[in-house]
């Protein structure tokens, strides 16, 4: 919920995934805790659909939350994620579209940076999932089942020509926060694709060293 230029991190997340073609609806799954209060709030403010669920257990959330708008499948996105990519949201879906995967991931193995993550789920493969035995691991982090037993699912994975391992564009410490001020700061991110965020995430790192 931090304001990053004039919109939360959350509403900028959601206007990029919004500006992609192919994405049909847009739901935020959150938890039931009081403490997402303020997360529910913001929905209800931007008229954005949400669903309620557990906090630890991711599994059951994006479960719940997938049959309650009745899809075949659903595109999961990080809400750390202000800088994701609408190009390669829908090259995702093309992809999952045109095939029979399970899952389309471009994290398996990973090659784009960490907030470019998107991953395009089979409804009835998490609902597989969900009636697993799952690690605690597991249950938070909803996909690593599927990577766990990559052999009992058909995945499909996406590459960006380029080892982007170890960039990042996601906000997880006041540090991502500091460089992520600075890129918004810096020009308008309006049509910009994530190589063009990354150029500009560099020097504003490199901005926050030299200072």
């Amino acid at each position: 919920m931090l304001p990053l230029g004039k919109s939360a991190i959350l509403g900028r997340c959601i206007e990029r995934v919004s500006s992609a073609k192919r994405v049909s609806d847009i739901l935020v799954a959150t938890s039931t805790e009081i403490s997402d209060q303020a997360i529910v709030e913001f929905c209800l403010a931007n008229n954005t659909s949400y669903h309620l669920g557990s906090l630890d257990n991711v599994v059951e959330r994006l479960w719940g939350a997938a049959q309650s708008k009745k899809q075949k499948a659903f595109l999961r996105i990080c809400g750390d994620s202000p800088f994701i990519d609408p190009k390669i949201i829908d090259e995702a879906i093309s992809i999952f579209s045109s095939t029979d995967f399970d899952l389309v991931t471009n994290v398996f193995p990973r090659s784009f940076p960490k907030g470019q993550s998107v991953e395009i789920i089979k409804t009835t493969a998490l609902g597989r999932i969900s009636k697993a035995t799952l690690s605690n691991d597991e249950r938070e982090h909803a996909t690593s089942y599927f990577y766990n037993n990559h052999s009992k699912f058909k995945i499909g994975a996406m590459r960006s020509g380029t080892e982007y391992t170890n960039s990042r564009h996601c906000i997880d410490d006041k540090k991502d926060f500091s460089i992520a001020e600075r890129v918004v700061g810096s020009k308008d991110l309006n049509g910009l694709g994530w190589e063009a965020i990354e150029d500009l995430w560099i020097k504003a790192s490199q901005s926050i060293i030299e200072n």
